[in-house]
């Protein structure tokens, strides 16, 4: 259909619902569906403010999988009556009834909010309605109240670095004081409670000093840590396994759930990002026009939802073909939003995108280099703000010794990336290096948060250096430490005396800093290497994985075009790119620079550095917290919005005292394995970042597979666990997550910048 010359053409953006298998059979024909893009087209405009007076404007397509279909009346064959057709359970019979459920697929790449009237069950929403469960989302009941809707369950949980970490680790610490004193007026007053069994604004005791109170009567003590009056633990501890295995499975470079990165939005599949070494920055190559054109400007967001499909190093030039459309097969990524503003409208500008179109945020300063700092996207000084930031992922063991005690974690977010058991890290210079360049590296084999000084308050004498006169009442202080076996490429500080470098066959080299030069052991492999988190710079990416990201365009004659140039998109796409095979453009260095110019900025521009007396790091209590994230998937994640609660905790305790009473429990459903349409993958569990624990608490009520004996079972697998080695293939099937509620004002965190070596005692927990 060739547009008139008058005609704007809008290119839609990509994810969609549509199935072709809900299209009609015999009895109706294909119309052709220039009205709905037309329609469409200029309202889609409006609404988005660029409609411009007397122009008109038309998609170039449909969403995919939607189709247009017309039937003559019997009584009247010049009359049509026109259906599209694609929803999975709902046919549209006017532009109008479909507009809704359109600007849905746009703005968010799928329907999983959506309550046009398809997604309704062919109602008329209605504004005094509740919130009504939609497809990918847990079910909420009818009775339970609005403001407990979507609080998901705080995946990556909790991490960041240096010194001194704030003692914040109040939720209010997320907002601005302004909204913080519209949170004292609102948070409901509590009874006092004993000491032990202090508790959040929730109802969540706190379990580290619930832990630490039976540690000083047993002096010794070794348990997981479980926290069976938390909801998010509940919840949660049935998705870390999944999202851990998915972890190890996949390469250093694959964008974790969680992690902020920088992405182009809107990449066609005949197009491709290369570096242009000349001008210093990124370019396009359009196969279709055989030629080079301008880049969109990077964004910086948040990954909440990864592919249903394996990635792997041919993604990082151009994306393989996939089985599943780009909203299963690609990344869903939600722009970043300015931390401490009630104001998140960035976020909502949600994006699928590929592998190809994906940077890692520790290479902003490379990537952006051509551009000056005040020219940067908004949503990339809202990322530059969080990098001196910290939160724990998944606490799960105990291991005490009064006055002391060691809390194991399975990960931490420190910045932008999520570092977890198994990864291999590269750490920042030391004083007395060169600075200039990162020569260590660390293949982690526990991540531990240090309770120091549980006795301080009843020790008199105790005085500690680092303290102020608002300390005088705190319960211990706190450190965090990464442990793992030490390389490094400078051999003056080698280990051993023939100071030979390591084999990657024989001598058990992490896979990244295979081919990438010389490798020495840094200490005795049989001791462990100690590391403050502050020291970390970021995960040690594949060689092929640099190098991808900053490929050149080969050289484009005419002469190789008139001879059957290949288009970039072809399927040996990567032999037209040049890949410099420099250490210098592969090296282990990239990002340094930038990481600690983003640090030094997050600790400056930061408003919750100031709340907590102008420390050099943020700790949140976890990942929503620590991004000061508002929506997930259109789900309301933070506990407070404009002062206001956001979750029922009274429905929730009820539905909890339900399912421990081992109510609503249904067998599982035996039989072959349910088929799944072609476009659409099997439906995965919840998001942990976009899970509404009330909703899945509600759910588990009503419907959940398993009996309670099968979770009796796993209780007691759970107290046989063994705790020997923290490593993600030992990991077990059902791995717990905490929530640490600490009083700000009990606490102080501890710095140690130093890096040591540790007897390998310290790794059996």
């Amino acid at each position: 259909m060739a547009p008139s010359p008058v005609e704007e053409i809008i290119q839609i953006r990509p994810g969609s619902d549509g199935d072709a298998a809900k299209w009609p059979g015999a009895g109706l024909r294909h119309e052709a569906p220039d009205v709905y893009m037309k329609r469409l087209a200029s309202r889609w405009m409006q609404d988005r403010g660029e409609a411009i007076s007397g122009r008109k404007y038309i998609l170039n397509k449909l969403p995919e999988g939607y189709a247009l279909f017309g039937k003559a009346r019997n009584k009247d064959p010049n009359h049509i009556d026109r259906y599209l057709y694609g929803h999975p359970v709902y046919k549209f019979r006017s532009v109008e009834e479909f507009y809704d459920h359109f600007k849905c697929l746009m703005d968010y790449g799928s329907a999983a909010s959506c309550r046009c009237i398809g997604c309704m069950g062919g109602r008329k929403q209605n504004a005094t309605r509740g919130p009504r469960p939609t497809r990918g989302n847990v079910s909420m009941r009818q009775g339970a109240s609005s403001s407990a809707r979507a609080q998901p369950i705080v995946i990556p949980q909790s991490q960041e670095s240096r010194e001194c970490l704030p003692r914040s680790f109040s939720r209010n610490s997320l907002t601005s004081p302004a909204l913080r004193q519209i949170h004292k007026w609102t948070v409901p007053a509590r009874d006092p409670t004993p000491e032990h069994e202090m508790i959040d604004e929730e109802g969540n005791p706190d379990i580290f000093r619930r832990l630490a109170d039976r540690l000083k009567e047993t002096i010794v003590m070794e348990e997981p840590i479980r926290q069976y009056k938390s909801f998010d633990w509940i919840i949660d501890r049935t998705s870390i396994g999944p999202l851990l295995e998915s972890v190890a499975s996949n390469p250093s470079f694959v964008p974790r759930l969680g992690e902020v990165v920088l992405f182009v939005r809107g990449l066609q599949d005949h197009q491709s990002i290369f570096f242009n070494k000349a001008k210093q920055t990124f370019m396009m190559w359009d196969s279709q026009m055989e030629a080079t054109v301008a880049l969109a400007q990077w964004e910086a967001g948040v990954v909440t939802e990864t592919p249903h499909e394996p990635i792997d190093s041919a993604d990082l030039i151009h994306e393989k073909p996939k089985s599943y459309q780009i909203n299963y097969s690609g990344f869903r990524i939600e722009p970043m939003a300015t931390v401490g503003s009630i104001e998140k409208h960035w976020s909502k500008r949600i994006a699928h995108v590929r592998m190809h179109a994906i940077r890692p945020f520790v290479l902003y300063r490379e990537i952006l280099r051509a551009i000056k700092p005040k020219d940067y996207h908004a949503t990339v000084q809202a990322a530059l703000t969080v990098m001196s930031s910290i939160s724990l992922f998944s606490p799960f063991h105990f291991k005490g010794l009064w006055p002391e005690a060691t809390v194991f974690c399975r990960g931490i977010f420190i910045g932008s990336e999520l570092i977890v058991v198994g990864d291999t890290i590269r750490l920042l210079p030391a004083r007395d290096q060169e600075s200039s360049q990162v020569w260590d590296v660390v293949k982690v084999t526990s991540i531990k948060m240090k309770m120091l000084h549980l006795d301080a308050r009843e020790n008199p004498e105790y005085e500690d250096p680092t303290s102020d006169s608002t300390d005088s009442d705190r319960h211990y202080d706190c450190c965090i430490h990464v442990d793992g076996i030490a390389f490094t490429r400078d051999q003056s500080r080698a280990w051993g005396m023939g100071k030979i470098p390591l084999s990657s066959e024989i001598d058990h080299l992490p896979e990244p800093c295979k081919d990438s030069g010389d490798w020495y052991h840094l200490h005795d492999p049989a001791r462990r290497w100690k590391v403050p988190f502050s020291r970390v710079l970021g995960r040690h990416y594949e060689r092929v994985a640099i190098k991808s990201w900053f490929a050149e365009l080969g050289n484009v004659t005419e002469t190789q075009r008139s001879h059957g140039f290949a288009p970039i998109n072809a399927s040996q796409s990567i032999a037209d790119m040049t890949i410099s095979d420099t250490q210098e453009e592969a090296g282990v260095s990239k990002g340094l620079r930038g990481v600690m110019s983003a640090r030094t900025f997050s600790t400056q521009r930061d408003p919750r550095m100031q709340e907590t007396g102008g420390k050099a790091w943020f700790w949140a209590n976890h990942r929503v917290e620590q991004l000061d994230l508002h929506e997930v998937k259109g789900q309301v994640v933070s506990p407070y919005i404009h002062g206001k609660p956001t979750r029922d905790t009274t429905a929730w305790r009820r539905a909890m005292n339900i399912r421990e009473r081992g109510a609503g429990h249904r067998p599982k459903t035996v039989g072959h394995a349910p088929t799944h349409r072609r476009g659409r993958p099997p439906k995965a569990g919840t998001s942990m970042l976009a899970a509404s624990a009330v909703g899945s608490a509600l759910a588990e009520v009503q419907a959940t597979s398993g009996s309670q004996d099968e979770a009796d079972a796993s209780s007691e697998d759970m107290t046989n666990e063994m705790t020997d080695d923290v490593t993600m293939e030992d990991a077990p099937n059902v791995v717990e997550q905490e929530r640490a509620y600490i009083d700000p004002s009990q606490i102080m965190i501890i710095s140690d910048d130093s890096s040591s070596e540790l007897p390998s005692e310290n790794e059996t927990l």
